[in-house]
């Protein structure tokens, strides 16, 4: 949360995208928005404003969990408090998701497409095979992209290439 230098006027405008809290603080509503529905995720994590950062290249938010032990514990730094930093906690809570069940899915996926797309190339080569098998010709021309591709049968490819079979 954003505490402003000087705050800005109340206008209803600016009554919209400021919060004036009773400490005198202002903070961007966006902010306090995703401050209060990441502790409505998870009531042990809450975001940190850290006036006193030591360093230019620190980022002004911290996301801390409080932990079984009692200790607060940073989990990462923001730069800006948007609906990335929800997604960021989402993706890597492992109790309420299965990250490695959603890789391991992920993986299958990736593998059955790749296979499929091998067996559509190795069925076409089959048949290009079973073409030249039955011809009586010792040499047989076949589109270059069929044979780089394995993907189209269209004779439009202006290369070809002369395979010889019999000598």
């Amino acid at each position: 949360m954003r505490k402003a230098a000087l705050p800005p006027r109340p206008t209803d405008s600016v009554r919209a995208a400021w919060t004036y809290l009773s400490d005198g603080s202002v903070v961007e509503t966006d902010a306090l928005n995703i401050a209060r529905r990441i502790s409505e995720y998870d009531s042990n994590l809450s975001v940190q404003y850290l006036t006193d950062a030591q360093r230019v290249d620190e980022p002004p938010f911290r996301i801390v969990e409080r932990c079984k032990d009692g200790i607060t514990r940073p989990v990462f730094s923001v730069w800006i408090l948007d609906e990335t930093v929800l997604q960021r906690i989402f993706a890597a809570d492992m109790e309420k998701w299965n990250v490695l069940e959603r890789i391991d899915n992920n993986n299958a996926k990736t593998k059955q497409t790749e296979q499929k797309r091998y067996r559509d190339s190795m069925g076409h080569a089959s048949e290009i095979v079973k073409e030249v098998i039955k011809s009586s010709k010792d040499t047989f021309t076949v589109p270059e992209n069929v044979l780089r591709e394995g993907t189209s049968k269209e004779s439009g490819a202006s290369t070809t290439r002369l395979i010889k079979f019999r000598n």
